[in-house]
C-alpha cells in the first residue's frame, strides 16, 4: 500500500520518539515530540502489575524530573504498524520488540494520539502495554 506523507510523517515521530527515549536518553529531544494539552495523557501497564495513568502534566513534570528516560538502553524492532490520518488528527497503533544489551526482550502493544500543529506532527496522548508474545 502506498503511504501518504502523513502517515509517513506520523511513523517516523512514532519510531523517533522511541529512539529517544531508549537510546538517545535526552529529554529534550524526547518531550520534543509531544504537545502536551489539556487532554492529554499517557498510560502504561507492565507484566508485573505496575500500572500507571498520568495526566499530560504530570507526564511531562515527570519526563522533565528525570524520571524518564530509563536507565537502560534498548534497540526497538517495530511492527504491526497501523496509522489513520485526516485533517489535523492522527493516530498509531504499533508493536514494539525491545532488545536490551544483557539479552532480555520487551513486548509492548503502543498507541499514539497525534495532533498536525503548524504543519508538524506532535504526539498529544499515549500508551504503552507490555505483553509475552
Amino acid at each position: 500500500l502506498a503511504q501518504s506523507k502523513d502517515d509517513i510523517a506520523i511513523q517516523n515521530v512514532i519510531k523517533s520518539e522511541t529512539i529517544s527515549y531508549h537510546t538517545n536518553k535526552d529529554r529534550k529531544v524526547y518531550i520534543s515530540y509531544w504537545q502536551v494539552k489539556p487532554e492529554s495523557f499517557y498510560a502504561n501497564s507492565s507484566l508485573n502489575g505496575n500500572n500507571y495513568f498520568l495526566t499530560g502534566e504530570d507526564f511531562k513534570m515527570a519526563v522533565e524530573n528525570n524520571k524518564f528516560p530509563p536507565d537502560d538502553s534498548a534497540t526497538a524492532h517495530f511492527s504491526n504498524i497501523a496509522i489513520k490520518a485526516g485533517g489535523k488528527v492522527g493516530w498509531a497503533t504499533y508493536d514494539e520488540k525491545m532488545v536490551f544489551p544483557d539479552g532480555r526482550l520487551d513486548y509492548l502493544h503502543s498507541f499514539r494520539c497525534l495532533e498536525k500543529i503548524d504543519g508538524i506532527w506532535k504526539i498529544i496522548s499515549g500508551s504503552d502495554h507490555q505483553y509475552r508474545p
